[in-house]
């Protein structure tokens, strides 16, 4: 908006301070352009009425002043449990920026949706030292804006992550676009393009592989940048990603990754802000699959980090739910906090022919479940083509039990067959080994 200044009063006649809920211990306001006051960053002090805000700081005397009012970052303090509003000790705190990271030893600040472009780099070491260039400087603060940076104007595209690796480099992800920043910007290092078609699609849609491998989400599925620095990236799942995870609108949703070792993967969040539209997944690391997660929509991830508890062991993901809790998962628990689920495995697609335009017979199904394993219950569906099998009702169905059990023989016909194990709930269950026998017919017969 426009408004006057006078001291440190800001005044907006066409404002109301108090109904938009600007808070002193929360916001800042920015004042962009002036025509005789001072420009940068200040903390709201105090509301005096509906059309002016008190800040920290003089402001001047200017005649019209354009200005944002923000929310200010803020610092924890993990030993004293306390949250303060982050002030500098020189130049001003960027605004607007919802993307912070830590690379070259600078404090990194991107993310601000009215600069998508833009990126401000603290003083080496000093990660409230803002204050503007200074020529020779090479540990001074650095503002990337390809619209005013002619040597950084290459980029030219919505900044959406900036991810460190040790101190070496920093991967900067846009919209359609992945840049590296190799070196300190402070010793004239500028983005080089590694792809021109892949961008990530946001700030949290990233982790790291115990080999440190860099995987991230695109609009084209799950992609893979290896340690070493001039590396392209490369496409890590096989075959065609999940409908769900196409054309995400990070307006829509809140997109994480993060690699689970305890299961040697990469699992997928992608929660909604409308929960009827969430889509969660796990990616074998191992088998390079997908594999559809669902959770009860107040579990539901709203942010998610690894943790290892006391220093030991494989870091385990935690989950921040809707409900504010977080949580962990158990491959021992036969329930969420006290409410059953069904969980359940579709195997295949099975060719019960030699080739796809024969059919054949799913003559026995022959399984083990683990020696302590609840009750699971199989169904077969089969189909004259995979996708009918796929869609087919089941055709048999019958109840395995703890250790080895006796034959099945279901004796159905089909080009191809799915089977599907399901447990109601409350109980646990592990499959130690499934096996079939088929035989192959003539072709089929189209009528």
């Amino acid at each position: 908006g426009s408004a006057t200044t006078s001291g440190s009063t800001l005044t907006d006649a066409n404002a109301d301070f108090v109904t938009d809920a600007v808070d002193a211990d929360d916001d800042m306001v920015e004042i962009s352009a002036t025509t005789g006051g001072n420009l940068g960053t200040f903390p709201v002090s105090s509301i005096s009425d509906l059309n002016n805000i008190v800040v920290t700081g003089t402001l001047g005397t200017g005649t019209v002043v354009s200005y944002r009012v923000l929310r200010a970052p803020k610092v924890f303090d993990s030993s004293a449990l306390t949250l303060t509003r982050m002030v500098a000790t020189a130049g001003s705190i960027p605004p607007g920026c919802t993307i912070v990271s830590l690379c070259f030893d600078r404090l990194i600040w991107t993310g601000d949706p009215d600069n998508p472009t833009a990126a401000a780099f603290s003083r080496v070491g000093f990660p409230l030292d803002y204050l503007k260039f200074v020529e020779g400087d090479v540990n001074g603060a650095r503002y990337y804006n390809p619209a005013s940076d002619t040597r950084t104007s290459g980029l030219g595209d919505h900044i959406t992550t900036m991810i460190p690796h040790e101190d070496d480099y920093l991967v900067i992800g846009g919209k359609r676009s992945t840049f590296v920043l190799r070196g300190d910007p402070g010793l004239g290092s500028v983005p080089d393009t590694i792809s021109h078609e892949l961008g990530i699609v946001s700030h949290f849609a990233t982790c790291y592989t115990p080999e440190q491998v860099l995987v991230v989400l695109t609009q084209d599925g799950l992609y893979g940048i290896a340690p070493a620095q001039n590396n392209s990236p490369q496409k890590i799942s096989r075959d065609r990603i999940p409908e769900e995870l196409k054309d995400l609108r990070t307006s829509d949703y809140d997109i994480s990754l993060e690699y689970d070792g305890d299961h040697e993967g990469v699992r997928i969040f992608v929660t909604g802000h409308n929960p009827s539209a969430s889509s969660h997944w796990f990616f074998d690391w191992r088998t390079k699959s997908f594999h559809r997660e669902t959770y009860p929509v107040n579990m539901e991830p709203t942010a998610t980090t690894t943790h290892a508890y006391n220093g030991y062991g494989v870091p385990s993901v935690i989950l921040g739910g809707r409900d504010g809790l977080l949580r962990i998962s158990a491959d021992d628990r036969p329930d969420d906090d006290g409410t059953n689920f069904e969980s359940f495995e579709l195997i295949g697609p099975i060719a019960l022919g030699a080739t796809g335009y024969h059919d054949g017979i799913l003559r026995e199904v022959i399984g083990q479940l683990a020696a302590d394993s609840g009750n699971v219950t199989l169904e077969v569906q089969v189909g004259d083509s995979i996708e009918s099998a796929f869609n087919a009702a089941p055709r048999d169905a019958f109840t395995l039990r703890a250790g080895k059990n006796l034959t099945h023989s279901p004796r159905l016909r089909g080009n191809a067959c799915f089977l599907r194990l399901s447990s109601t709930g409350g109980t646990a269950w592990a499959m130690e080994q499934l096996s079939i026998v088929r035989e192959s017919l003539g072709k089929q017969r189209l009528l």
